[in-house]
């Protein structure tokens, strides 16, 4: 009859998505997935097979999926420690520079990625715009912060040094001790052992500085 279809007899009619092999022009890809393959199951589309890169699962062609290392960390890739890095990597921001590189902290910022080493120092890479990647040489550091245009740290001496556009601000304190300090989309805060907070910003997106007393 005209408008009857008979599911399973191979070939996808009507409003079938699909029949046995038939799948028309259809995969993974075109059902928003980014690889696997697609499968038909009561001429309904199967993307069981279907993944893609983010969904958390760790499917095949996957080492990692977002925050899933499957239980791994850097020994088991053949380091004694230091960072492991995931997710989009257009500015290299993921791609660790050397193998050997081993890490106390990490801080991750929109598209580059600095790291306080086991001397103390900082080591950055991805994007270097401004500076912001590429530290000053021979400082060390007890604690480092990262945002979208600047990086800072906190020397042993508890000064703080900015590279990248936080620098540029005039009002940035070089001459103030910091205990912490927290680098943001295009400013930074830091605590001072008073207990005051004071911000301070890129100098081509101007805010207040803000000073909280006691």
């Amino acid at each position: 009859m005209g408008g009857c279809f008979e599911c399973g007899d191979g070939v996808a009619k009507g409003i079938e998505q699909c029949d046995g092999l038939d799948l028309g022009m259809s995969s993974c890809l075109s059902e928003g997935f980014e690889r696997g393959q697609l499968a038909c199951r009561d001429c309904v589309f199967d993307t069981s097979d279907c993944n893609k890169c983010g969904d958390d699962e760790i499917n095949v062609g996957e080492a990692c999926d977002t925050m899933n290392l499957d239980g791994k960390d850097c020994r088991d890739v053949g380091f004694i420690e230091g960072p492991l890095s995931w997710g989009e990597d257009l500015s290299n921001q993921v791609t660790i520079p050397m193998r050997g590189l081993n890490a106390k902290r990490i801080s991750a910022g929109f598209n580059h990625t600095c790291i306080r080493d086991l001397m103390e120092h900082a080591q950055c890479w991805g994007d270097d715009t401004d500076g912001k990647a590429t530290p000053p040489p021979a400082l060390t550091f007890k604690e480092i912060s990262v945002g979208k245009t600047s990086s800072c740290g906190i020397d042993l001496t508890k000064k703080v040094h900015c590279w990248g556009s936080a620098d540029k601000d005039p009002n940035f304190q070089s001459n103030v001790s910091f205990d912490s300090i927290d680098v943001g989309y295009r400013h930074a805060c830091g605590t001072t052992p008073g207990g005051d907070v004071l911000c301070w910003d890129d100098v081509s997106f101007s805010t207040s500085i803000l000073l909280l007393p006691r």
